[in-house]
């Protein structure tokens, strides 16, 4: 070796230098070396032996001239398969089956060794260094893209790495990694990327979803998530029951403690309320301050939403008293007002805010029937049409009520608990009561307001019986005319 390269120094002529330069790059290689072809048969120039016995002084002086200070190679080279002696498949091989000779890829070897162009690999160094740097320039544009546009990219650069890996090709004979960066590492990034992505945005949707259902009712949610034209276009009438609470002491409350201590009550409280609207398929529409709103829609006039209404306010009434039990320092006494009837579940606002409620008189006429408890010292009363055709709820009928701004009266009946029904003096207390009101729709008011003594008599704590008997003695002082027909005007 170090003969062959003391020569190559010592070397004048140019084409000495080339060979021995040829030679020693043989021996300090490797055992072999990638083929650079040059293209398909009869690329090489090549003479028939032939015509080379056959020439002439002159033709032998033009074949001088020609072949002068090249090397030549001799073997057998066939332009047709019919007679081809040896043949090897390449890139270059026809589709007629004529493959590149022994001896024309013997020439090629011979003009890659002396003209240094055998096609060389990159180092296993940057190759590694290649791959890591298209794996990590893949994984941060599938992450930090969407895939659509991602994937755009990728194949931008997919087109500039084979332009690149051509141009190197063919002025460097450098043969750059490929086939792993394009069929493996970009396409497993897009994939792995992608799912990222899908599962990702899957999480997010339902983390929305989540969110959104502790705000508007499931249907709405769909709607939305379907279609954000359900937020201007998305109104529909339906039959509801809606049922809403007061708490009673709550003014006093925000005004006795900080607001993170009213904060973690209130959630408490209504964590306590919720539960039984949720347990009888209600939905929880509006939280104001100390009032909740929740309705139970339906298709139709049908028994079902009202029973799962009144139900779930005895329920109510029960989470009530178990809160205040837990909480006897911030305790909140609650009404509960209960309604029917047709009603509107819509978005009210304008512009860029919005709140999905029901809308309708259903609505503030269950304001007015909570209300009505104050007056008639109960905590839950319901109307006739949200009572009518409910069978396993005890209820006690208090009378007809007009309401301040209404035209037509109510029937107003008392949702009775467990708890009231086990008294022992209850059906006695009832039958009086039933009595007493009849006297009373009949002006008989001094039978009247005997009988809602008696009541009283039998439990001091009766509200709706207080009522009466104080009416009883305003109406004796103050007669009604005799067409009367016993609807109470409240609220005036």
């Amino acid at each position: 070796m170090d003969d062959i390269a003391a020569a190559t120094a010592a070397a004048k002529p140019l084409s000495e230098r080339s060979l021995l330069q040829a030679l020693l790059r043989l021996y300090a290689g490797g055992d072999s070396i990638h083929i650079n072809y040059y293209g398909p048969p009869a690329t090489i120039p090549t003479l028939s032996y032939d015509d080379i016995l056959a020439a002439d002084e002159s033709g032998l002086a033009g074949l001088r001239e020609r072949i002068g200070g090249r090397a030549v190679f001799i073997g057998a080279a066939r332009t047709t398969w019919s007679g081809q002696k040896d043949g090897f498949y390449t890139v270059f091989s026809q589709p007629d089956g004529l493959d590149l000779s022994g001896v024309e890829i013997a020439a090629t070897v011979y003009g890659n060794l002396i003209d240094n162009t055998a096609v060389r690999r990159l180092s296993p160094l940057s190759c590694t260094l290649l791959l890591t740097a298209a794996g990590i320039a893949a994984a941060l544009i599938c992450t930090l893209c969407p895939p659509v546009i991602s994937g755009g990219i990728l194949l931008l650069l997919s087109a500039c790495a084979v332009a690149a890996a051509g141009f190197t090709f063919d002025r460097h004979c450098l043969w750059p990694p490929l086939v792993i960066p394009l069929s493996l590492q970009l396409p497993l990034a897009f994939v792995v990327a992608t799912i990222h992505h899908s599962v990702r945005a899957s999480r997010e949707r339902g983390n929305i979803r989540r969110a959104l259902e502790l705000y508007l009712p499931g249907s709405a949610v769909d709607e939305l998530t379907r279609d954000l034209s359900f937020i201007r276009n998305g109104d529909r009438m339906v039959y509801g029951a809606c049922l809403l609470t007061d708490a009673q002491r709550y003014t006093t409350l925000s005004e006795s403690v900080t607001p993170e201590e009213l904060s973690r009550v209130m959630k408490e409280y209504y964590q306590h309320l919720f539960q039984p609207v949720t347990d009888w398929g209600g939905q929880v529409c509006n939280i104001i301050g100390d009032s909740m709103l929740a309705i139970w829609p339906s298709a139709g006039q049908e028994v079902q939403p009202r029973e799962k209404a009144c139900h779930a306010a005895l329920q109510l009434l029960t989470a009530i008293d178990r809160f205040n039990r837990l909480n006897p320092e911030n305790a909140l006494p609650t009404r509960i007002g209960l309604h029917y009837g047709y009603l509107l579940m819509g978005n009210i606002g304008a512009g860029s805010h919005f709140e999905y409620a029901p809308i309708g008189d259903i609505v503030n006429t269950a304001s007015r029937i909570e209300g009505l408890n104050k007056l008639l010292g109960t905590r839950a009363l319901a109307s006739e049409a949200a009572i009518a055709s409910v069978h396993g709820v005890a209820s006690r009928l208090l009378g007809r009520f007009l309401f301040a701004g209404k035209t037509q009266p109510i029937t107003i009946y008392q949702l009775l608990t467990t708890k009231e029904l086990a008294a022992s003096e209850r059906h006695v207390l009832d039958e009086l009561f039933e009595k007493a009101l009849t006297e009373f729709r009949s002006q008989r008011w001094e039978e009247a307001a005997t009988g809602f003594e008696r009541c009283l008599t039998l439990q001091d704590e009766d509200g709706p019986s207080r009522y009466y008997h104080q009416l009883c003695r305003s109406y004796r002082d103050q007669p009604l005319s005799a067409d009367w027909d016993g609807v109470i005007a409240v609220g005036k």
